[in-house]
């Protein structure tokens, strides 16, 4: 929707699926997304947009990667050539690089598990988040049109607060400073751990 507080929410994508939009591409030229399938559990797509200064419609979706394992979090690189993604495809979440378009190459990111890429604004890094809730940071170059990562390096020994298969912190445009999801230091605030209350003859004591 316009930024107008009079203005009206205007539908962009219909599918027939839950689609999770999570990445624009350089300009918003362009929307990736993640959405279920029945034979192929989550799968990476895209659509071009077509924006003005009052409208905005996606054109026809394009499927970028649909395999039997579970694709989610794709992100737009800077410059557009690259999208950072999530797959279970090892056993666990990784994050993995491929190029925009899919040439077929894939590069893994992440080393142990990792989830939900940011990348950083001067083209040169890339941050995830793991399990655990760790920020790692990976250093990258493209050398022969080849996506060139470094060794995985942790960012800051904070732990992030635990928040499942959600991102818990965004990158700053300056790349110096993160938006975080910190645990609260209130020990009482802690969420309780999950768990089932199962009442016998409920009716019984709801009309004695």
């Amino acid at each position: 929707m316009p930024v107008d507080p009079e203005a009206e929410p205007q539908p962009v994508l219909a599918t027939n699926s839950p689609t999770v939009p999570w990445s624009f591409a350089p300009h918003g030229a362009r929307i990736a997304y993640h959405m279920p399938s029945a034979e192929t559990h989550l799968d990476l797509w895209t659509a071009p947009l077509e924006v003005t200064a009052n409208h905005a419609a996606a054109g026809a979706p394009e499927p970028f990667l649909r395999t039997s394992a579970i694709e989610s979090w794709p992100a737009f690189s800077p410059d557009g050539r690259w999208l950072a993604y999530g797959s279970s495809e090892s056993g666990t979440f990784e994050v993995y690089v491929r190029s925009f378009p899919d040439d077929g190459h894939v590069v893994r990111i992440s080393e142990g598990g990792g989830r939900a890429a940011t990348w950083a604004r001067n083209g040169r890094e890339l941050l995830y988040g793991t399990d655990d809730g760790r920020v790692m940071l990976v250093a990258y170059t493209v050398v022969d049109g080849a996506f060139k990562p470094t060794h995985p390096e942790q960012w800051t020994p904070v732990a992030m607060a635990p928040a499942g298969v959600l991102p818990t912190f965004d990158l700053g445009p300056d790349g110096e400073r993160i938006l975080a999801l910190l645990p609260s230091p209130d020990a009482r605030a802690a969420p309780a751990p999950n768990h089932v209350t199962f009442i016998s003859n409920l009716f019984q004591k709801l009309h004695p």
